[in-house]
C-alpha cells in the first residue's frame, strides 16, 4: 500500500490498478454491511439498535485510500505509459471512476501487447524480471504476433509497454488476465493465489484473438462470429455476441474495415428477425419441435440466476412469441450495448454502416422475391419499378431500425440519404409512391422505438435521441433556394405516398418561400404539395385556407401577367387547378366530386392513396363566414374574364361546386359568401354565358348562376340594367339578349335540382328581362333578334317557364303580382299561344 508521499513515484498504471483493488474491497465491504453478513458493535450511545444495519459508520484507512487514489488518477501528475497515451489519442480520455481492472478497452490493450515480440530490457529488476532472454531475437518475427509465451514474457510486456513496474499490481493483473479468459495456462493450474516464483517455465497462451491483433486470426474471429449470428439456434447467437463483446469491443484502436465488418453482423442479425421467425415456424413450431435455444416451458430455472432473463413468461405456450422474446432479451444484453458504443466511438461510420446494411437487406430481399424476377428484363422502365422497389424495401429496413432504437443521433444522415436516392426516383412522370412513408411518420409504428434503452438511464437530453422527420424536412428546407426545392419535392412524394403532412410543416415550407422571394414555380410545387397533404386529410385543417390565400396574394401579379402575355400557361393552369383543388377539399368537398370536375389530370388521378377514415374524430362543421380573400376572387374573376378557355373552365368549375357542393358549409354561410361578393360572382357567371364554344361550361354555368340568383337576384339586375340600358351600344344589348336566351333553354334541363332551396321563382326577372326586349329596345335589329330567338322555343321549354311563374306567383307580393300581370299582358299578343 503505498502512502500519499510515495504515489507521485508510481505511474499511473500502478496507482489505477490499486485503485481497482481497492474499490472492490469497498464494494465488498458495504454489501456485507447492507445483506447483514457483517455487523459492526459499538459501545456508544449513538448505537441504540445493535442490529440496526443502516447506522453511520465512521470512516476508515480503506475509505481513505480509495478517495486518495482515485484523486490521484484525476490529476495530471502521474507518468502514463506510452500504450495508455495512443489509446487515449485514439479513444478519447479516460474514466476517472474506472480503473484499468474493470475497463475492458484498456485489459484487451494489455493482452495484445503481450503478444507482441519486443526487444527492450523489462522496467524491473529482481523477482518475475528476466534479463538477456529475450523472445524477439529473429528479424523475421519482430512483427508478427506470438500465440505461445511464457509467463516472464507477459510481465516484461506489461512492465515496457502497459507501464505496470509493480511486481503486486502485475501479478494481480496476470491473474485477472486467467479469470477472464483473455490468457491460459497450458497446464491449465488454476490456484487462487498462483505461484511466479519460476516464470520462465510458466508456458502460457491465448485462447482466441483480440479484434485489435495485427494478426491473420482476426479473419478467423471475425468469421467464428459470423456464423454464430447466422445460425437459427439463440445459443450459438448469444455465444457469438460474447465473443464480440468481450473480444471486439469497438475503440480506437480497432480498423474502420474491422468495425464496419463487425457492425454490418450485428446489424444484419437484428434485420432478418422476421425470416428467422417464419424459418422457426416453418421448420419447429409447425411440427412441435422445441425451438432452438428457447428453454422449455417448465425447465427448471438456472442458478445462479442470470444477469437478464432470457426464460419464457408466465403463462408462455411455447409458440413462435417465446423465440422473439428471448431474441430480443439476447440483444438487449449484448447487441445494443455494443452498437451504442459504436455509434458513439464513430458516429460518422455508424451512420454509414446503417444505410449501407439497409441497401444490401433490401437487396438480398428483392433477390428472393418474384419481383427480381419479374425485372431481369432490366429494361427502362422496369429498371425504373425495380429502383423504386428497391427504394421502398430499403426504407422497411430503416423503419426497422428505428423501431429497434438504435439510430440514436445518426437518424438525420439515414433519412437524408434514403431522401436524396428518392429525390432521384421522384423526377419519373408518373408519381411515385412508397408504401412504407407512412409508417416511419407514425406515432403509433414509432412511439415505443424512437427512445433507446439507454433514455432512462443517460443523463442526457432525451430530445438527442428522437426520431424526429419533419425536423429533417424542415432543416433542409431553411439552407438556401435549392435546399427549398429540394425538399418540397419530398414533401411532395411524402404526400404522394399516403402521410399526414402537419399543419406546422406546410407553413414553415410557405414562409420559407416568402422570405426567400422563390420563384412561382417554386409555388407551384408548395401548391401541388399542398393539394396532395389536404388530400390525405382535409377535416379539421381549416387554416390551410389561410396559407392558400397568401399563396394567392403573393403569385396574383404574376398571374395575371402571365395570362396577359400567354406566357407559361401550362404552369399557371396546373397552379390553379392544384389551389383551386385544395380550397375545394377544406370546404368539405368529396374526392370523387373533384374527380368528376376535371381539376385532376388522369396521372394525379392515380398517385393519391386512399383517404385513412380511422382514428380520425369527427370534425364540427365551419364555424367562420366563408370568405376569399379580394387577391384571390380578383384573381379569380381576371381568370375568368381574360384568360384562355382552360383557365375559364377551371375557374367555373370551382365557383359552381363551392356554392353547391362544399359539405362542411352551411347554407346560410354559402348566402353570406354570395351576399357579400355577389357583384363579383355575377360578372363571372354572366361571363360564362358568353362562352358558347366550351362545352364544359355548358354543365356549371346554371347552377353557379341559379344559386346566386337565389341568395340575391340585385346584382343580377343592376348587371342587366348597365348592358340593356339604350344608350350602351346595340351590339352589347344584342349579346345580352343572345345570353339570356341561353339561359331559358338550360332552365329546362331535366333532374336540376338546388340543394335546400326553390330555384324556379328566381329565374322569372330573367324571363322577363329577355321578353321585354321585344318593345323596350330602340333598335329593331335587337327587336328581330328577340323575336326571332322567342319562336324557336319548344313546348317544353315554355312549360318550364310556366312552371317558373306558377311558383312565383305562389311566394310573390301584391305588387310583384301586379308588376308580372302587366307583363305578361304585353306578352300575350306576341305570343298568343303560350298559355
Amino acid at each position: 500500500m503505498w502512502q500519499e508521499t510515495e504515489l507521485f513515484q508510481q505511474s499511473y498504471e500502478d496507482v489505477s490498478i490499486a485503485y481497482g483493488i481497492l474499490w472492490m474491497e469497498l464494494e465488498l465491504f458495504n454489501a456485507a454491511l447492507t445483506s447483514g453478513a457483517l455487523v459492526i458493535e459499538r459501545a456508544t450511545p449513538q448505537s441504540m439498535n445493535p442490529r440496526a444495519r443502516d447506522r453511520p459508520m465512521n470512516n476508515f484507512e480503506l475509505h481513505y485510500f480509495v478517495a486518495l487514489y482515485k484523486t490521484q488518477l484525476t490529476g495530471s501528475r502521474l507518468n502514463k505509459s506510452h500504450s495508455t497515451i495512443e489509446y487515449i489519442e485514439n479513444c478519447g480520455p479516460l474514466s476517472n471512476d474506472l480503473s484499468l481492472v474493470h475497463d475492458m478497452s484498456l485489459l484487451v490493450l494489455a493482452v495484445s501487447a503481450a503478444k507482441l515480440p519486443h526487444t527492450d530490457n523489462p522496467i524491473t529488476e529482481g523477482f518475475l524480471s528476466v534479463e538477456g532472454q529475450g523472445d524477439g531475437d529473429m528479424e523475421g518475427e519482430l512483427n508478427h504476433p506470438y500465440e505461445i509465451v511464457t509467463l516472464a514474457h507477459i510481465r516484461d510486456a506489461l512492465g515496457y509497454d502497459v507501464g505496470v513496474a509493480s511486481d503486486f499490481a502485475a501479478k494481480f493483473l496476470m491473474s485477472h488476465f486467467m479469470r477472464l479468459g483473455l490468457v491460459a495456462r497450458v497446464d491449465a493450474i488454476m490456484e487462487s493465489t498462483p505461484d511466479y516464483s519460476d516464470p520462465l517455465k510458466v508456458i502460457c497462451v491465448f485462447p482466441s484473438a483480440l479484434a485489435i491483433d495485427a494478426s491473420t486470426s482476426v479473419e478467423a474471429l471475425f468469421a467464428s462470429i459470423q456464423a454464430c449470428l447466422e445460425d437459427l439456434d439463440l445459443s450459438i447467437n448469444e455465444f457469438g455476441l460474447l465473443l464480440l463483446v468481450r473480444r471486439c469491443w469497438p475503440s480506437g484502436m480497432m480498423t474502420d474495415y474491422a468495425l464496419t465488418r463487425l457492425t454490418s453482423m450485428v446489424l444484419a442479425w437484428i434485420l432478418t428477425e422476421e425470416h428467422r421467425m417464419l424459418d422457426v415456424v416453418r421448420d419447429f413450431v409447425s411440427v412441435k419441435i422445441p425451438m432452438p435455444g428457447v428453454r422449455p416451458v417448465g425447465e427448471k430455472p438456472a442458478w445462479p440466476e442470470p444477469i437478464y432473463n432470457a426464460a419464457p413468461r408466465e403463462g408462455s405456450t411455447g409458440g413462435a412469441a417465446d423465440y422473439t422474446t428471448t431474441r430480443q432479451k439476447i440483444a438487449t444484453r449484448f447487441a445494443l450495448p455494443w452498437l451504442l458504443q459504436m455509434h458513439d466511438l464513430n458516429r460518422s461510420l455508424y451512420a454509414e454502416c446503417l444505410y449501407q446494411q439497409c441497401l444490401q437487406a433490401a437487396e438480398a430481399a428483392l433477390f428472393t422475391s418474384k419481383a427480381f424476377i419479374a425485372h431481369q428484363d432490366r429494361s427502362e422502365e422496369r429498371q425504373a419499378d425495380y429502383d423504386v422497389e428497391m427504394a421502398d424495401e430499403t426504407l422497411k429496413y430503416i423503419v426497422k431500425l428505428c423501431q429497434w432504437g438504435i439510430v440514436w443521433t445518426t437518424f438525420d444522415d439515414l433519412f437524408v440519404n434514403w431522401l436524396d436516392t428518392m429525390s432521384k426516383l421522384s423526377r419519373l412522370e408518373t408519381p411515385v409512391i412508397f408504401k412504407h412513408l407512412p409508417r416511419l411518420f407514425s406515432n403509433d409504428d414509432l412511439s415505443g422505438g424512437r427512445r433507446s434503452f439507454v433514455d432512462d438511464t443517460e443523463n442526457e437530453d432525451i430530445a438527442r435521441y428522437m426520431v424526429d422527420p419533419w425536423r429533417v424536412v424542415v432543416d433542409a428546407a431553411s439552407d438556401d433556394m435549392a435546399g427549398l426545392e429540394r425538399c418540397l419535392q419530398w414533401v411532395l412524394v411524402l404526400a404522394h405516398s399516403g402521410v399526414e403532412i402537419p399543419n406546422s410543416t406546410l407553413m414553415q415550407l410557405s414562409a420559407f418561400a416568402r422570405d426567400m422571394n422563390a420563384s412561382f414555380f417554386t409555388h407551384s410545387i408548395l401548391v401541388e404539395a399542398l393539394l396532395y397533404a389536404v388530400w390525405v386529410k382535409s377535416y379539421g385543417r381549416g387554416e390551410l385556407l389561410h396559407l392558400v390565400y397568401s399563396i394567392f396574394g403573393r403569385q396574383s401579379s404574376h398571374i395575371k401577367q402571365a395570362i396577359s402575355n400567354r406566357q407559361r400557361l401550362e404552369i399557371v393552369n396546373d397552379f390553379l387547378r392544384h389551389s383551386l383543388a385544395t380550397c375545394l377539399l377544406l370546404y368539405g368537398c368529396n374526392r370523387d366530386t373533384i374527380r368528376t370536375l376535371g381539376l385532376l389530370k388522369v396521372a394525379e388521378m392515380v398517385s393519391p392513396p386512399s383517404r385513412r377514415r380511422s382514428n380520425v374524430p369527427v370534425e364540427p362543421k365551419w364555424t367562420d363566414p366563408l370568405s376569399i380573400d379580394i387577391d384571390m376572387l380578383d384573381l379569380l374573376s381576371f381568370a375568368a374574364t381574360e384568360g384562355t378557355p382552360e383557365t375559364c373552365v377551371i375557374a367555373a368549375k370551382f365557383l359552381s361546386t363551392l356554392v353547391s357542393e362544399s359539405s362542411l358549409l352551411g347554407v346560410d354561410q354559402v348566402d353570406q359568401f354570395v351576399l357579400i361578393n355577389g357583384h363579383a360572382l355575377c360578372k363571372c357567371a354572366w361571363h360564362f354565358y358568353s362562352q358558347t364554344d366550351i362545352l364544359e361550361l355548358n354543365a356549371v354555368r346554371l347552377k353557379l348562376l341559379l344559386r346566386l340568383l337565389i341568395v340575391d337576384v340585385q346584382p343580377f339586375s343592376n348587371l342587366l340594367a348597365e348592358t340593356l340600358h339604350n344608350d350602351s351600344p346595340w351590339e352589347i344589348r344584342f349579346e345580352v339578349t343572345t345570353r339570356l336566351f341561353r339561359v331559358l333553354l338550360d332552365i329546362n334541363t331535366p333532374g336540376l335540382v338546388i340543394r335546400g332551396h326553390q330555384w324556379r321563382p328566381s329565374v322569372v326577372p330573367v324571363i322577363v328581362a329577355f321578353f321585354s326586349q321585344l318593345w323596350r329596345d330602340n333598335r329593331v335589329e335587337v327587336r328581330l333578334a328577340c323575336d326571332t330567338l322567342a319562336k324557336t322555343l319548344l313546348p317544353s321549354h315554355m312549360d318550364s317557364m310556366t312552371l317558373c311563374f306558377e311558383e312565383y306567383l305562389f311566394k310573390a307580393t301584391l305588387a310583384e303580382r301586379m308588376a308580372l300581370s302587366g307583363f305578361l299582358t304585353l306578352l300575350h299578343p306576341i305570343l298568343p299561344s303560350w298559355q
